[in-house]
């Protein structure tokens, strides 16, 4: 699933990086469930895979990720919220008028494609799958992944080396 901001001028927040004031600008966007270890796994197969310049990081339970998400017009607090801490997003172009969201199976097609090489030939091929069938199995995924793998009870620390890739509030 695709959105783009709803607001008359999305781009009017500063998304700060952690530690510094300065706005994100064209990056990737990846929101995860922070406290999942199998989404905290694949976040570091990202940041230790793709280029330094391409993609950054946030939590989904940081309220920065709340606000990412009411600009694209989705309200995690609805009864039935489009997208929740089973949800992975995938933000593109960040504060860009060509800024886009991408949501579960999309947004993990998206982020192979950001590994490049044979990755992205992985997501071409998987694209040609229907998406209510890839996120039928991404759904049973999120559902079973806590009990698979457990939880953290709080979102782990990034490495010092990493911090400027991650977003908070």
């Amino acid at each position: 699933m695709r959105t783009h901001p709803t607001q008359s001028d999305p781009h009017s927040s500063t998304i700060p990086l952690l530690g510094h004031a300065q706005p994100v600008f064209g990056h990737a966007v990846l929101l995860y469930d922070g406290l999942c270890p199998l989404c905290h796994g694949c976040g570091r197969v990202l940041r230790h895979n793709v280029r330094r310049a391409l993609l950054r990081f946030a939590s989904l339970q940081d309220p920065l990720a709340q606000r990412i998400l009411v600009r694209h017009g989705i309200d995690t607090h609805a009864p039935n919220p489009a997208v929740s801490v089973q949800s992975v997003v995938l933000i593109q172009s960040m504060n860009t008028p060509r800024e886009s969201l991408y949501l579960r199976s999309d947004a993990i097609l998206q982020s192979l494609r950001l590994l490049g090489d044979g990755w992205e030939r992985c997501a071409q091929l998987l694209q040609w799958i229907p998406r209510p069938l890839r996120d039928g199995l991404y759904r049973c995924v999120a559902r079973a992944r806590r009990s698979l793998f457990g939880t953290y009870t709080v979102c782990p620390a990034p490495p010092p080396s990493y911090t400027d890739r991650f977003l908070h509030e």
